[in-house]
């Protein structure tokens, strides 16, 4: 799936250049050979011309060259010597112009070149739309050196010219089109990504691609959930909702934890967060049945995660918090700062320590609520009924009185994200408010026939946000397209209750981060949250993507493997020992998560796996392609192969230890000890 040569691509352009120019080039050619001939024939017995003078004399004719000793008597000739000028110079002039148009094509963004790099494409990907979630799609196709063709019919896109600029070829039209889809070399292509924000389109574009090329690969963006299932059970391509995936993590915020990543296999949705460990009393390590942790107050270093304490603990290690909660532990950070992937079965788990774990979406809920005890008090928003008179919340009068609110969450913004954040807030049965500026619409229609109470007006007024008991609010979440109007809600809801919990909607990656590291707030992007969603549906059957923890990267891998892969016939305990530690396992329809150390590997298992990017079942090529997203990007962190001595003898691990005060800090590597 990689991108043309750059010679290949100029070699074309120059045979296209060939192809434009052949009528002009035709009529030069004949006059000049012809004219030739003519000459030749014609010419004195005294002063006979060859073929090739004859043919020389035409030329500079063609550019009112005189040569002739004595002006011809013939008609013909003298009718010659007049029009030769006329129509070489007209064939020279309209060549002129047309290749200064087309040389500087390039520069300009015409059609044709990009026509032409699209042409030369195989095995490429097809993105359809630039809006926020294709953008940010091609871009980390393009860092990956994936070949990506992009059709956007506004070329006015302020996020098309960065596309551009990146190297991809970009077709102007209607992606539902046929002809569009042509010139993007679809027939060619091994996947099409439809990432507009309309259904309708999607959905036709996905159809006319099948039509054109039955063996495609297609992933399509969509908003309505019914319609979705029907049209991927039907057409067996996988659809995925942006908004529901950003609103997920936007929840996740909510309540107190950091989603790094959702993963979607087929009907499963698994997702990694993080989870930090306090202290613990000392109890009897033979009891059977493990105690429930306790929730409380996020670190004061690490406000994204949610910790937890055991007042009847014993002695918790890696294995047992695994087997109790169906959940693969990838990453262990001590209080020392020391961070060890892929710790062991018993690594003892000491107050201050935080874990990364992967654990099904559908168990996030159950296992927050396991970890709440029932007689105190928890700083995440608690589920409660929240009731509102139907005749005041659809009439416009008398205003709204939300006075006996109290620990509610205010979603700003009744757009898609916010609807479904509001609906994933409502299946947790916890309180919720909207503020929106439309009295009226759709998606508002809907919640309020949820009985979910909504403020017309704007967040960005302190008496509106007062209105809405923000002093009185858990959490809010600001959930407007627009970033400025978000910050500026943000720090208004933080003047009237300094200790609320504040999640803003962004889309641009570099203020996201200044307003993270300048106010502490949580910040989350539909659009970039998606997207390693598309890219494993899009890509081949083996994917890997970095995730981001305190400054280390760890790799996720998944594949569905195929009878010539070198994993078929590996145990998972064999994968552990390669560095390698399988969290997830689907064969036909029976999933393992975790796996047995002893389940064997078979053709048609897709797995879910865990490591460094040295331990990928990747070509050093590859791994090398790979390097341009994470580990060799970031010299903060010193990574050393362990023996773990333990049950398991010749367990790897991998320690990484925070730097020293080095003035130029070595690159990562990896040593055995």
């Amino acid at each position: 799936m990689s991108r043309p040569g750059y010679l290949r691509v100029r070699l074309h352009f120059f045979l296209f250049l060939l192809g434009e120019f052949r009528l002009p080039i035709l009529v030069f050619s004949l006059l000049v050979l012809v004219g030739g001939a003519v000459l030749q024939h014609h010419s004195s017995d005294e002063k006979p011309l060859t073929y090739v003078h004859a043919c020389h004399e035409v030329f500079m004719l063609i550019f009112m060259e005189f040569t002739f000793d004595d002006f011809p008597e013939e008609w013909y000739i003298q009718a010659m010597l007049f029009l030769t000028p006329i129509i070489g110079l007209g064939a020279v002039a309209d060549s002129v112009v047309r290749l200064a148009y087309l040389v500087f094509a390039r520069k300009s963004q015409l059609p044709e070149y990009h026509r032409i790099n699209a042409k030369l494409h195989r095995n490429h990907v097809i993105v359809v739309g630039q809006g926020k979630v294709g953008y940010r799609i091609t871009r980390e196709l393009l860092e990956r050196r994936v070949g990506v063709v992009v059709i956007e019919s506004d070329q006015h896109s302020p996020l098309l010219q960065d596309v551009l600029d990146r190297g991809a070829p970009w077709i102007q039209g209607d992606g539902r089109l046929s002809k569009i889809l042509e010139l993007a070399n679809v027939r060619q292509a091994h996947t099409l990504i439809l990432a507009t924000d309309d259904d309708v389109s999607n959905l036709d574009g996905a159809l006319t691609a099948r039509q054109i090329n039955p063996n495609i690969r297609i992933v399509t963006r969509m908003f309505d959930d019914t319609f979705a299932v029907k049209f991927a059970g039907a057409l067996g391509m996988p659809v995925f909702s942006t908004a529901r995936i950003g609103a997920a993590h936007a929840v996740a915020k909510l309540m107190g934890h950091r989603v790094f990543d959702e993963i979607h296999i087929h009907e499963d949705i698994l997702q990694i967060l993080d989870l930090n460990i306090p202290a613990c009393a000392n109890v009897d390590p033979t009891t059977a049945t493990p105690p429930a942790p306790v929730v409380s107050e996020p670190t004061a270093g690490n406000p994204g995660s949610w910790n937890a304490t055991y007042p009847d603990a014993q002695i918790w290690t890696v294995a047992r918090l695994a087997r109790h909660y169906k959940a693969t532990i990838i990453l262990h950070r001590d209080s020392q700062g020391r961070i060890t992937l892929l710790p062991g079965p018993e690594t003892q788990l000491d107050p201050g320590d935080t874990i990364l774990i992967l654990t099904p979406k559908s168990a996030v809920p159950r296992l927050l609520d396991h970890l709440e005890p029932p007689n105190q008090t928890n700083p995440r928003p608690r589920p409660t009924r929240t009731t509102i008179n139907r005749d005041q919340n659809n009439g416009p009068a008398p205003p709204l009185d939300f006075a006996h609110l109290e620990g509610h969450i205010v979603v700003v913004g009744a757009g898609r994200v916010g609807y479904r954040a509001v609906e994933e807030l409502r299946q947790r049965r916890l309180p919720v408010l909207v503020i929106d500026p439309k009295p009226h619409s759709l998606l508002i229609d809907e919640i309020r026939e949820w009985g979910v109470p909504i403020l017309a007006g704007d967040a960005r007024r302190l008496r509106v946000l007062e209105q809405a008991g923000v002093a009185r609010a858990q959490a809010i979440f600001l959930a407007t397209t627009n970033d400025m109007v978000n910050i500026d809600a943000a720090l208004s809801s933080l003047e009237l209750n300094p200790n609320l919990q504040v999640v803003v909607r962004m889309f641009d990656d570099t203020l996201a981060e200044k307003l993270e590291t300048a106010f502490g707030m949580p910040t989350v992007s539909a659009a970039k949250s998606s997207v390693p969603v598309f890219l494993a549906a899009a890509l081949p059957r083996a994917f890997a993507h970095p995730i981001q923890f305190d400054g280390c990267t760890v790799w996720i891998w998944s594949q569905c493997l195929e009878p010539s892969d070198p994993l078929v016939g590996l145990t998972a305990s064999d994968l552990e020992r390669r560095g390698l530690r399988i969290a997830y396992v689907q064969r036909d329809r029976t999933r393992h998560h975790p796996p047995d150390p002893r389940l064997t590997l078979l053709p048609g298992d897709h797995i879910l796996a865990a490591g460094s990017k040295e331990s990928l079942p990747l070509p050093r090529s590859d791994q090398d392609r790979l390097g341009i997203l994470g580990l060799n990007s970031n010299p903060r962190w010193k990574l050393a192969r362990t023996i773990n001595l333990g049950p398991n003898p010749g367990q790897p691990a991998v320690s990484i230890e925070p730097p020293t005060n080095q003035t130029n800090p070595p690159n990562p590597t990896l040593t055995p000890s």
